[in-house]
């Protein structure tokens, strides 16, 4: 019978000690946080409503005290959402709190405000306009005006914001001020306006206008900048149209900027497009001449390093001056490029004179072979004839032939003696 009852108790021990072991481990998965929150001058906020979610909607809520702190027990490691709730204060976003651990974090709110924003047109109120307020680029309000053409935020941030406000085809931005209640109209416009657009390159300090340059609206027109950079054309009014700036020598550049109901100035900057250009002073060249190169950059800048090819053979290097020296060897239209990165340039140099050929390619002319002939072997007739060809005169063939005859003369004496 004790056996028993020993058994029955020594199990519920372990029961006992199992659901203690996972309540250590349960406990030990928590992590405690000191919330603050502070107003927009850094004072503590006390008496607000922390409420901190987390998971599938997991959520504990804590007040803080007269030092603006609070703990929370929130679990290790989670994305934990912290919302403040005040009838003073605020947050137009929640606090997101990644990979909760032990430690403290600050929490600022600013005062309540709120904005009642009416939409008109000449013709009255506008049905169903798509009402925006933005604070700091972050969408704080996006609501539709329905037939009462009005909408009236929830408390929001006091402070600056900007205000959009779409229907149909018609655009209209501008930047507001909510205080505590702030009422505006927006006026939506249904004529034209005047678009200037102001181009400038802005490599320069300070930068310069871009004359003629081509500026196209889509949907409107082209029109060229003047001597002032400035193109201006008629676009409909509240908008965002499509503009685009094109110049040779440039890189385009497309913006879209909106235009509200009164004339607007959009600035556009300009950069060359990257490029070098090859230059010589050299008015004439022929073959074998070195030629002195210049390299510089799309703004006339010396380029320094740049790769140097006489019809497409790398020769040289430009030196800290942008220059180096070049020998071209063939006649005719000669090619000098060169490269610097994804850079590029050539210009073609005309070169006078014969192009110059090693001696192992040229033909020998061979020497003439001479003929002897004795005058033992030759006869009167036959001598003659021969002294008569090409290349003697009439005084010179005389005088060979007395000089021949006496030679003959001495020949058969000599013989009359032997």
């Amino acid at each position: 019978m004790f056996g028993s009852r020993g058994a029955v108790l020594a199990a519920s021990l372990l029961v006992l000690l199992t659901a203690a072991v996972g309540g250590v481990g349960a406990q030990s998965d928590q992590v405690t946080i000191r919330v603050t929150v502070v107003d927009g001058d850094g004072d503590p906020v006390s008496g607000a409503t922390v409420a901190a979610t987390w998971g599938d909607g997991e959520r504990v809520n804590a007040t803080t005290h007269s030092s603006g702190e609070t703990l929370m027990d929130v679990p290790a490691g989670a994305n934990v959402s912290l919302s403040i709730h005040d009838d003073r204060y605020v947050r137009n976003s929640p606090y997101v709190l990644g990979n909760a651990s032990q430690g403290a974090v600050t929490v600022g709110v600013l005062e309540q405000g709120r904005a009642t924003i009416t939409v008109r047109d000449d013709s009255g109120l506008v049905d169903d306009a798509r009402v925006q307020l933005y604070r700091d680029g972050e969408l704080v309000v996006d609501r539709h005006a329905g037939n009462a053409s009005t909408v009236t935020t929830a408390p929001i941030a006091q402070g600056t914001y900007t205000l959009a406000v779409f229907e149909g085809d018609r655009r209209h931005e501008e930047t507001i001020e909510v205080d505590s209640h702030v009422n505006h109209t927006v006026r939506l416009g249904s004529g034209t306006t005047l678009l200037t657009v102001d181009v400038t390159d802005g490599h320069y300090d300070p930068a310069r206008s871009v004359s003629n340059a081509t500026v196209t609206v889509d949907g409107v027109g082209t029109v060229q900048t003047l001597a002032q950079g400035e193109a201006s054309v008629m676009v409909p009014a509240d908008s965002e149209l499509s503009v685009t700036v094109r110049k040779e020598g440039y890189e385009s550049t497309t913006l879209t900027p909106y235009v509200a109901a009164n004339p607007e100035t959009v600035d556009v900057s300009l950069e060359r497009t990257p490029a070098l250009t090859v230059g010589t002073n050299a008015s004439s060249v022929d073959v074998g001449d070195a030629v002195a190169v210049t390299v510089t950059d799309e703004y006339g800048r010396t380029v320094t390093n740049a790769t140097l090819a006489v019809d497409g053979e790398t020769v040289a290097t430009t030196d800290p001056r942008g220059e180096a020296t070049v020998v071209v060897e063939s006649a005719g239209d000669v090619s000098i490029s060169a490269t610097s990165g994804e850079r590029s340039g050539e210009m073609t140099v005309a070169v006078a004179g014969e192009e110059q050929t090693g001696s192992e390619n040229a033909t020998p002319t061979p020497a003439p072979t001479a003929t002897v002939t004795t005058m033992a072997d030759a006869d009167d007739d036959s001598f003659a004839s021969s002294l008569a060809g090409p290349g003697f005169t009439a005084i010179a063939a005389v005088v060979a032939l007395v000089a021949a005859l006496a030679l003959v003369a001495a020949v058969r004496n000599g013989r009359d003696g032997l």
